[in-house]
């Protein structure tokens, strides 16, 4: 996935401090164990993954600490969108959230809903309602576009137990939803 965030802005998801040599089986074991729920993949491809000997798990584990290194958090990605006023609000920098919130580590989502990014979406929303801007949505093929994305994100967190309970406790989010 192309880099959303400047370099000059970047701050990595999560950095792993890994051992040049192998740590032992039982360390490999446990870190496998960890990222793979960490990932939230489905049941058969969790057991596909746990079928791997040791050495393909800590090959595994060092690409997924290189992976884990090259996003951005989620408070960079939430600071970079919102930063002078949403100037680098627009559909390539929501797009690239949806896929962080459907494709990456539920702790990024996780993360990214205990920093209150799920706020900015909701506040996004919210506006249009109050600026009853969704009646002319269907006119401006962007907008459209850019909301069909930010809809997309609620509902990614909202396939996220920790983070569906968070934006059901958002009091401004349902009714603005019923509108759109």
């Amino acid at each position: 996935m192309k880099q959303v965030v400047p370099d000059n802005l970047f701050v990595p998801f999560r950095t792993i401090q890994l051992s040049d040599t192998y740590p032992g089986d039982d360390n490999v074991r446990e870190a496998f164990e960890a990222m793979i729920e960490d990932m939230g993949q489905s049941d058969a491809a969790t057991e596909k993954l746990k079928k791997f000997d040791n050495k393909k798990r800590w090959a595994f584990i060092q690409n997924q600490a290189m992976t884990y290194a090259s996003l951005p958090s989620p408070e960079c990605l939430i600071k970079y969108i919102t930063m002078n006023n949403y100037q680098h609000l627009n559909v390539s920098t929501i797009t690239s959230l949806h896929l962080y919130l459907k494709q990456q580590p539920i702790s990024w989502a996780e993360q990214f809903v205990a920093s209150k990014g799920h706020n900015f979406l909701i506040e996004l929303i919210s506006k249009y309602d109050k600026e009853d801007k969704y009646k002319n949505l269907h006119k401006d093929k962007a907008q459209l576009e850019l909301f069909h994305f930010i809809f997309q994100c609620i509902n990614d967190l909202e396939n996220i137990a920790v983070c569906q309970n968070q934006i059901l406790e958002e009091e401004r989010l349902l009714p603005s939803l019923f509108k759109a």
